[in-house]
């Protein structure tokens, strides 16, 4: 079993909780800290916004919501003046968890509709282009072989620089949603963990453990784990449950998709 020895501090630092937080996304870092502490872990959440110097020194994962195209240009200014701490964390191997619209902030640039670039922080090679309509709607994809939820309100699409593909893994295929032609939603660069999903950690105890073990696993040189069955025994491990009736229910409403309680669990 990997477990951070419990006199070292796991720090979680959560980056405008007060300004990128559309749809309740302040949840998912809360989730992330209640499973490690459930694992027997001392666990600090960091909050810091547009007032603060970005420290991220002693950080074992960064999260960043999602917000409205204004604050999402505040918080790329603050960003911008706080680079260098960003770069340093990233190219030493930090995680950072990106939903929503959040990954637009990390790439070259965000390009308006009308052709309009404001410059994003440029910590990778990508560019986030504002789609005319705006993709709204239940998705269902898996991870590893998990079923994983979710809900998408996606303004801009992620365009990758040619040649930047091997740098590049996928998080998720998709069975419904709105990526259906490229069959793959959200993306991995190095400790970055990018996807539009929102609802990822509160709504998901798979994503949620596999995140887990990947700060326990940064923390211990084990590494970020692949996504893989069973994660039974680690759901209980980490204190997450599974409403399995209404996550039956939620497949069969909005996926037409029945499944027994065995197959639920398997994925």
């Amino acid at each position: 079993m990997i477990r951070v020895d419990s006199l070292s501090c796991i720090t979680l630092v959560h980056l405008y909780g007060d300004l990128l937080n559309l749809y309740g996304e302040d949840g998912n870092p809360a989730v992330i800290a209640s499973a490690l502490r459930a694992d027997g872990n001392e666990v600090s959440v960091r909050r810091q916004s547009l007032g603060d110097e970005l420290n991220l020194d002693g950080a074992d994962l960064v999260y960043v919501g999602c917000g409205t195209e204004a604050k999402q240009l505040l918080a790329i200014e603050h960003l911008r003046r706080n680079s260098g701490n960003l770069r340093r964390y990233v190219d030493g191997g930090g995680l950072l968890l990106a939903t929503g619209n959040a990954p637009d902030l990390f790439g070259r640039r965000i390009v308006g509709g009308d052709g309009s670039e404001v410059s994003a922080v440029g910590l990778f090679d990508y560019s986030a282009e504002r789609v005319a309509h705006r993709e709204v709607g239940e998705v269902l994809f898996h991870f590893g072989d998990s079923y994983l939820i979710g809900f998408q309100n996606r303004g801009s699409r992620i365009e990758f620089v040619q040649g930047s593909d091997a740098a590049r893994q996928p998080l998720f295929s998709v069975e419904k949603g709105y990526d259906t032609a490229e069959a793959k939603e959200g993306f991995r660069i190095g400790g970055l963990i990018a996807t539009s999903v929102l609802g990822l950690v509160t709504r998901n105890p798979a994503f949620t453990v596999w995140l887990a073990l990947s700060v326990l696993g940064r923390r211990t040189g084990v590494g970020v784990r692949e996504p893989s069955r069973p994660f039974r025994d680690e759901i209980e491990r980490f204190g997450l449950g599974l409403d399995q009736v209404a996550f039956r229910a939620f497949l069969a409403h909005h996926h037409g998709i029945e499944l027994s309680t065995d197959r639920l669990l398997e994925g």
